[in-house]
């Protein structure tokens, strides 16, 4: 089921560039291992490790010490 579900993902990401399906497969993964699973009543991450996955830090303007990195 993992290989279907991570073929829907990468089918979806990749769009219409089937080719670049390798580089969208990290966010595959990601997106597969932190999505809650009805089954493990928790995500595969949580099962694996025992805590909740880390949540990345979302952009917020005026926060880079770069100006050109706001840009």
């Amino acid at each position: 089921m993992k290989n279907r579900i991570l073929g829907v993902y990468l089918r979806f990401l990749a769009g219409n560039r089937p080719r670049l399906w390798l580089h969208w497969l990290p966010w595959a993964e990601f997106s597969y291992n932190s999505s809650f699973q009805m089954a493990l009543r928790a995500t595969p991450f949580e099962v694996v490790y025992g805590r909740p996955l880390l949540t990345m830090a979302s952009y917020q303007p005026g926060v880079a010490q770069v100006t050109a990195l706001d840009k």
